[in-house]
């Protein structure tokens, strides 16, 4: 009976060890991991658990500058025979690291970021994990000071690598001299993902990209952030995805792109019938280039994603967004934040949330729609049935606005999560949104985080009344309310029958969290 009751307990801890502690280990919690997640007793059960530990396969080990990571550490990790490697911001590793990770073959995905690898070292890394071993299906090098030079000796080895599906050398110094290479090797592989981001390409790498494009039938996700492509380069590429159909993601935020640049975009996507999702954060479309890729768009039915945060499109641009709106069924995010559209552009968009039938995500935050923007969202929201998350932070949004937000909520019984940090929501503001949280049955999350010192706050009134509101309200699992008159005082505010609230104070504030999993709420 013994024997049995310990072979039992044996293989719980071998489970407890599989299934949670190492399934993702932050190799500096090593220790910590051991004991938190077994309930021992007595030393000769930690020492048992200790040696089940030692023995068990980790699939992901993740190592970041907290860990004084040293050849004994990096041995030890690599003989727990992990599938996947990260490790970030361990310069160290740079002179000893690349000679012993190559000794590790059950590695398939390798991400390593900040390390300053020498020329031997990369060549270390490259030809031991794409050339040796050949299985790897996951190769970044992210922010390594990689030049021309090690790239060309990465495009060597890239042909070996049959299995390479994710490529990742974005933040390093390589231009187009060295993007060539790498392409022609890549086009012997079943590449997927590629990210360039944040290297010099210009106008001549972009060029060679638009080339690939053409060729490459496996190509998925593109991501040449910041490689100051301008609007030649933009044009080189939009010659390319006009009939490209395997391109899922482009990413071009940040490249100097005007409303020059953008037309030539977009009358490609007028006929391609491959992306899904648009990124050009950053960039300097403005209201002109912002309307004609909106008008462009009414033409495509395959785009869910599009990201034009920050290019300054104005109220014009947003009135372009919200006759696309109108016309698209195929868009379900879009992300219009850091633009200033004003009221009058939220009034656009509200019009087009009344009759849209796709759009799930909307972020206009800092776009200053103020409460009578807000209002007319409100409106919307009404009679909307398919949008699940707004968000409106920073918009000087006050307690009339918040209190036609709340009138919505009664009705509205699809969104689930709305953020109003930042605004100008007091205790009216409050009291309004909870009279629509106590009859709504769909919002799960809803940030309610204050300016600081010195702004319009909530406080014990308004949070009072939300309160009461979570008496009548079972969907609600998190209420944020950083930055408000509130501290630990009010946690008998939401004492609720059974439901017991505490209180745990991080540095950044203070959390509170609702029994059994009903209520998630920051106080600070």
């Amino acid at each position: 009976m013994g024997a049995t009751a310990s072979s039992r307990k044996q293989a719980s801890d071998e489970r407890a060890l599989g299934s949670s502690a190492v399934e993702v280990l932050w190799a500096h919690e090593l220790w910590e991991n051991v004991f938190r997640f077994l309930p021992l007793r007595s030393l000769a059960r930690a020492a048992q658990v200790c040696k089940l530990f030692s023995q068990v396969a980790w699939p992901t080990i993740i190592v970041d500058g907290a860990l004084q990571l040293d050849e004994n550490i990096l041995r030890y990790l690599l003989s727990k025979r992990p599938q996947e490697l990260r490790i970030s911001n361990c310069p160290r590793l740079a002179h000893f690291g690349p000679a012993i990770l190559i000794a590790c073959p059950t590695i398939t995905r390798l991400r390593i970021q900040g390390i300053p690898f020498t020329s031997v070292g990369i060549e270390h890394v490259a030809r031991g994990f794409l050339s040796l071993y050949g299985r790897i299906t996951e190769f970044s090098l992210r922010d390594c000071g990689l030049d021309d030079n090690a790239a060309a000796i990465i495009a060597e080895c890239l042909p070996h690598a049959y299995d390479l599906t994710v490529v990742n050398l974005s933040e390093n110094n390589i231009t187009s001299r060295g993007l060539v290479p790498i392409l022609d090797a890549l086009a012997c592989t079943r590449i997927a993902k590629l990210n360039m981001s944040g290297n010099p390409l210009r106008e001549t790498g972009v060029a060679a990209l638009a080339t690939f494009l053409g060729k490459c039938a496996s190509l998925q996700a593109l991501a040449i952030d910041l490689v100051d492509m301008g609007n030649a380069g933009i044009e080189r590429l939009a010659i390319a995805i006009r009939h490209n159909k395997t391109l899922r993601e482009l990413h071009i935020a940040e490249n100097n792109i005007d409303q020059r640049g953008i037309m030539s975009l977009a009358r490609a996507m007028e006929e391609n019938r491959g992306l899904r999702v648009l990124d050009l954060h950053a960039n300097s479309i403005e209201s002109e280039g912002c309307s004609t890729l909106a008008n462009s768009l009414k033409k495509n039915r395959t785009l869910r994603e599009l990201n034009v945060w920050d290019n300054r499109i104005g109220y014009a641009g947003a009135v372009g967004l919200g006759a696309l709106l109108e016309a698209n069924s195929t868009i379900e995010t879009l992300n219009m934040k850091f633009n200033g559209v004003g009221p009058d552009g939220a009034i656009s968009i509200a019009r087009a949330l009344q009759v849209n039938r796709s759009l799930h995500q909307l972020n206009m935050s800092y776009c200053y729609i103020g409460d009578v923007g807000a209002v007319a969202l409100s409106r919307a929201l009404e009679t909307n049935t398919i949008l699940l998350v707004l968000d409106l932070e920073n918009n000087e949004v006050g307690d009339v606005g918040a209190t036609k937000l709340g009138e919505a909520l009664r009705r509205n019984n699809t969104l689930h999560q709305l953020s109003l940090p930042c605004n100008r929501i007091g205790d009216a503001g409050a009291t309004g949104l909870a009279a629509g949280l106590a009859a709504n049955a769909s919002l799960s999350e809803l940030d309610l985080s204050g300016l600081g010192k010195g702004a319009r706050l909530i406080g014990p009134s308004g949070a009072g009344k939300l309160a009461e509101a979570l008496l009548l309200n079972s969907a609600l699992k998190k209420l944020v309310l950083e930055r408000n008159y509130l501290t630990s005082e009010h946690e008998r505010l939401f004492r609720c029958g059974s439901c017991s609230v505490r209180i745990v104070r991080p540095r950044t504030g203070a959390v509170v969290r609702r029994r059994r999993s009903r209520l998630d709420m920051t106080v600070a």
